[in-house]
């Protein structure tokens, strides 16, 4: 059926933080002669919906349908209603939140200035039996909800006074309700989306464990033009706490019984030391809104969830309650995410490992809300250089191909006729002047070259090569006069918090390797010229960085991120590379053996040492639980990884997840692909010593190995996937270090 582009909506009204506008009602009415055979409503609710139909809710997830910049991008939801519709009069009605389309929480980022701002609006129609029912909304009804204010980053406020559960029914009477206006049609390319759905997946209770104060930012001067006082009954100094267990991402649901009129504060937070939960770290929003509910009750029960907003938190801080209130009040954190499903999986005997990868999973699902996000708790932006980096990680534990595919829909709206790309996407404008740079446009590449890898996945290659191809060709406008790059962002998030590897070796070496990977795209697809131009590209800038940035057996900067970006992308020569290496082993051993870099030499240090036979000089890098290290968090009582070593600005970032790829390809052993669409597997683990086990699964090929004596015992199930079994150490029982890939147990002496 075709999308319906008519767009109504309750005021043209903004939401500010000085001015709350409620999110609206739209209701429509209608009858039908007979129950229908066949029924097909399509919506597109900019920024949020939540749709009821003839009392029922049916909408597709939480935070639909789909968070965009709706100047390029308008997703739709097609429902089958054949079910739910009934002969005489059904409704359907609209409850409509701001999202990322009226968003005002993070002014920094300057949503608040986009040019696609407005209140929220809706696009409805309806067929049944091939027949139009209604083509739009146009004359649907309006009226205010409970919810008096609603932000995606702020949080939100509800009056229980004002709900009235019959308002989703056929039979409510509407009379008193206003008529719709017709709102400005959005411009963005209409399409029905093909993402996974955001759904609560479970939840966790949320556990009294006392009393606690408040502490947030008093410098507040980031947030531009947001200075005002709060009423006196929601300034925060102290509350009752309660622990969820883990740092995740999510939507509560809380349950009290309450005087009519009480306002009930809740304040989410990751951190709760030393008494007092503070989110000092979180300083994008003014005073009073930073990551937190209100809820005005009326007599009796209250049982409240939020709608449009989502939260990054282990601990909820609750104040205007007494002390029978909170002992006697039930509150549960929905964990949300993508319905992204699981197929990599990690064990092993080290408890800080498996703490680690669970870490990771963690990270990755509440940094997965329709896309990869930076942080639940604070931003909530596409970072296009945190799924860069994450791509093969992602790929590696999860079936992502449907979200990879609409946002990088997304990306390519959002790159400029140049060939530029912002670092943010959506994003209304920023992210081009600062946020950007190779690191970070290598998105645009690693993406679909992951979902190939993983997938077999040809589709996303081609929906992408035009992008690619006027990315490589913007690069032109970028080159130095000694053939290198230098602009955007670095190595981001080291130890220290100094970058230490120079910005045009970090840029010049990520550009050559997705100029490679661009090479092969290219030439899987058929496209010989653009294939030809990328490798003249990546040899040119091969050259250009061994001529400006090697000198003899060392990478400019001197540093572990410097040596393991030269060695693990090929810019050292075949005889250059044992005395390079031997150069990082000694950069390492300076440390302590401690890792030393950022995102991008965490990408590529720990693989690289792998591949090398050093798979357990890596483990203990990752593993050690003296820092600066990822281990160190968990000993610290980490459920989530951190943005940064040190002091951790934010407590729920996965572009250091790499790690949990790293377990299962390099410690289990399970290195699978597909890139000629045929499952592919080469089984090679890593017999740590220390370690008496490990067990991975990815892609249905599963591999375990366990000490018996000075024997191993290696189990390998396939799946569908060829190829070999590959001994790093020890030997079969026949003598051999190579088998071709079958079920089976393998008896291996050391």
């Amino acid at each position: 059926m075709k999308l319906c582009e008519v767009f109504v909506s309750a005021t043209e009204e903004k939401n500010e933080f000085t001015r709350h506008v409620p999110a609206p009602y739209i209701r429509k009415s209608f009858t039908l002669e007979k129950a229908p055979v066949s029924a097909e409503l399509n919506v597109c609710g900019l920024g949020f919906y939540r749709m009821f139909v003839n009392g029922r809710e049916l909408t597709r997830g939480v935070l639909a349908p789909y968070i965009s910049n709706s100047d390029d991008m308008c997703c739709y939801d097609i429902y089958d209603l054949k079910n739910v519709l009934r002969a005489g009069k059904n409704a359907v009605t609209f409850l409509l939140g701001n999202g990322m389309q009226n968003g005002i929480g993070g002014r920094v980022w300057d949503f608040e200035t986009a040019a696609f701002r407005s209140s929220p609006k809706l696009a409805c129609s309806l067929e049944c039996d091939g027949e139009t029912v209604f083509a739009s909304m146009e004359d649907a009804v309006c009226a205010d909800s409970p919810i008096l204010f609603d932000d995606l980053r702020s949080g939100e406020r509800y009056d229980m006074r004002l709900y009235d559960e019959k308002v989703f029914d056929a039979d409510y009477d509407d009379s008193a309700w206003k008529k719709v206006m017709i709102a400005e049609t959005p411009k963005g390319e209409k399409r029905a989306r093909v993402s996974d759905p955001v759904v609560i997946s479970h939840y966790l209770h949320g556990k009294l464990t006392g009393t606690g104060g408040f502490k947030e930012p008093e410098d507040k001067n980031i947030v531009k033009n947001c200075s005002f006082p709060l009423p006196e009954d929601e300034v925060v100094t102290r509350g009752y706490v309660y622990d969820f267990g883990f740092n995740t991402a999510g939507m509560f649901r809380v349950r009290l019984n309450a005087k009519e009129g009480q306002k009930v504060i809740l304040q989410f937070g990751e951190v709760f030391e030393n008494g007092v939960l503070d989110i000092t770290q979180m300083y994008f929003l003014p005073h009073g809104y930073d990551h937190r509910a209100v809820l005005v009750c009326r007599e009796g029960e209250n049982i409240y969830a939020p709608s449009f907003t989502y939260f990054g938190a282990r601990y909820c801080l609750i104040s205007g309650i007494d002390e029978t209130q909170a002992k006697e009040l039930d509150i549960d954190f929905g964990v949300c995410h993508s319905d992204l499903r699981r197929r990599g999986f990690f064990a092993c005997s080290d408890p800080i490992a498996n703490a680690l990868y669970a870490n990771c999973i963690r990270s990755d699902l509440a940094n997965f809300v329709h896309f990869p996000t930076d942080c639940p708790q604070r931003e909530k932006n596409g970072w296009t250089g945190d799924a860069s980096v994450s791509a093969e990680q992602f790929m590696t534990n999860f079936e992502c191909l449907d979200s990879f595919a609409e946002w990088l829909k997304h990306i390519q709206k959002a790159q400029r006729p140049s060939g530029e790309l912002p670092g943010i996407i959506p994003t209304g404008g920023w992210g081009f002047a600062w946020g950007n740079g190779p690191g970070w446009d290598a998105v645009c590449v690693n993406l679909p070259y992951a979902a190939w890898k993983f997938d077999g996945d040809t589709g996303i290659l081609r929906d992408n090569a035009d992008m690619i191809d006027k990315y490589f060709d913007y690069l032109d406008t970028k080159v130095r006069p000694d053939g290198l790059y230098e602009f955007g962002l670095g190595d981001w998030c080291p130890v220290g918090m100094v970058i230490k590897a120079p910005l045009k070796l970090t840029d010049s070496c990520t550009l050559y390797d997705i100029l490679c990977k661009g090479e092969k795209i290219f030439e899987k697809l058929g496209m010989p010229e653009r294939a030809a131009k990328a490798k003249e590209k990546a040899a040119r800038l091969r050259a250009a960085i061994r001529k400006e940035l090697i000198n003899g057996h060392t990478a400019a900067g001197e540093c572990q991120t410097s040596q393991a970006m030269t060695l693990y992308y090929g810019i050292f020569d075949e005889d250059e590379f044992e005395p390079a290496y031997k150069v990082l082993m000694d950069m390492i051993d300076s440390t302590g053996g401690h890792f030393d870099g950022g995102i991008f030499g965490a990408r590529t240090l720990f693989r690289l040492l792998a591949e090398h036979g050093d798979a357990a000089k890596a483990f203990d890098m990752i593993c050690r639980t003296d820092g600066p290290s990822f281990g160190e968090w968990v000993a610290q009582g980490a459920t989530s990884m951190y943005e940064n070593f040190g002091a951790p600005q934010s407590r729920n970032h996965h572009f250091f997840g790499d790690i949990s790829a790293f377990f299962i390809k390099h410690i289990a052993g399970i290195d699978y692909s597909r890139f000629d669409g045929v499952p592919r597997a080469v089984i090679s683990p890593a017999f740590i010593p220390g370690l008496d086990f490990a067990s991975g699964e990815t892609c249905g090929v599963r591999a375990e190995w366990r000490r018996k004596g000075n024997k191993i015992l290696l189990t390998v199930a396939p799946g569908e996937a060829t190829g070999r079994i590959v001994l790093q150490s020890g030997a079969f029982e026949d003598g051999t270090r190579e088998k071709e890939l079958k079920c089976g147990r393998y008896v291996i002496t050391l």
